[in-house]
């Protein structure tokens, strides 16, 4: 008979133990956690962000952005001299910014995600739109895959945007699947999406059923830096609510001669050119809104940071705060993100990515 002692065996199994228990606390880690980077590309900007999605959890664990969007990668790629494809031209512009922190392996491909302009006549590869109704799940989404290579080592997932019969738009069906996780109407609802072209998105039963697109942003940048009006208006870090609530009062008249009357108001009145910047904004935004002002369903403001005050301010004066449901800037900002995921958990697999 073998004789074994009591605390031989007992510390053998104390061993075992240990590992199994770290096995357990590490396995389904393992298992739940994927990466990827979200790209939001542009006309006129280029924001990568490195995701770590943990528990059906997302954090951005790297973040880039700069002004190199897809006209300026695309005027480019027309002057370069040597012949190249469009697409490996704008794959090898993007690759310095898909940077994997040290501890993630780069033995196996990380997907990139890539919405917005990318998938225009002026991006990576066109693809044809999505048409209407749209279902906010993300199931009616067109979307094109470039898998990796030797010289790019990245799935690319490329997703196209949606149209009407006489509007069309790039990257912000994304958002609105992003935030549908958090803002489902259960009926219908209207979403609004400001910025350089403002985007109003009428969701009825979880399908996007209309759109219309606003220049607001680019039609302010115009008047203010390279028309008649550039010499009367200067930025402003702060708005002057009392200024932008008389461009409020006077939207909705005639656009054109409201307009002249900042140069007009800069000579005879002496007004302050930071006074005439919040003026023009109010203007603005006010024509913008007040195609919504006899609107009577919930309406979901879905405003950046930079934006968020001066439309929220506008949805006040113009009494539709008790319909509207002002979104958190944060989560604007990561709407994207949440879309480009759930279109990316429909077609992980296709893309051969590890899980």
């Amino acid at each position: 008979m073998i004789s074994v002692s009591y605390n031989s065996v007992g510390n053998f199994t104390k061993f075992i133990l240990y590992i199994i228990y770290n096995i357990y606390l590490c396995f389904p880690y393992l298992l739940t956690m994927q990466y990827f980077f979200s790209v939001d590309w542009g006309t006129s900007s280029l924001r990568v962000r490195f995701i770590e999605i943990t528990n059906n959890s997302t954090t951005v664990l790297h973040e880039t952005s700069n002004h190199y969007g897809c006209g300026y990668v695309f005027d480019l790629y027309k002057n370069e001299k040597n012949s190249v494809d469009r697409e490996d031209y704008f794959l090898n512009f993007l690759h310095p910014y898909l940077t994997l922190p040290e501890i993630i392996s780069s033995e196996y491909p990380v997907p990139v995600v890539i919405s917005g302009m990318a998938t225009s006549s002026i991006g990576i590869r066109e693809l044809p739109y999505a048409a209407l109704p749209f279902a906010v799940d993300g199931s009616s989404l067109r979307y094109d895959i470039i898998p990796h290579s030797s010289q790019f080592n990245h799935d690319v997932l490329l997703l196209s945007g949606i149209c009407s019969t006489n509007d069309v738009m790039r990257g912000e069906e994304i958002q609105v699947i992003g935030l549908q996780q958090n803002y489902n109407p259960s009926a219908e609802a209207l979403f609004i999406l400001p910025g350089t072209h403002s985007k109003h998105i009428r969701v009825k039963e979880n399908h996007i059923v209309s759109f219309k697109t606003y220049i607001t942003g680019e039609l302010f940048q115009l008047l203010s830096t390279h028309s008649l009006l550039k010499n009367s208006i200067v930025k402003s870090s702060v708005i002057d609510k009392k200024s932008f609530r008389k461009g409020l009062a006077r939207s909705g008249g005639n656009l054109l001669h409201d307009i002249f009357t900042i140069r007009a108001s800069s000579l005879l009145q002496k007004a302050e050119n930071s006074s005439n910047y919040s003026f023009l904004s109010g203007l603005l935004i006010g024509t913008e809104l007040r195609d919504i002002a006899l609107l009577h369903i919930p309406i979901y403001l879905c405003a950046h940071t930079n934006l968020s005050e001066s439309y929220t301010l506008a949805i006040q004066e113009l009494s539709l705060q008790q319909q509207c449901t002002v979104v958190p800037s944060d989560q604007v900002d990561k709407s994207v993100i949440y879309g480009q995921k759930m279109i990316l958990d429909n077609v992980w697999d296709k893309l051969g990515a590890k899980r």
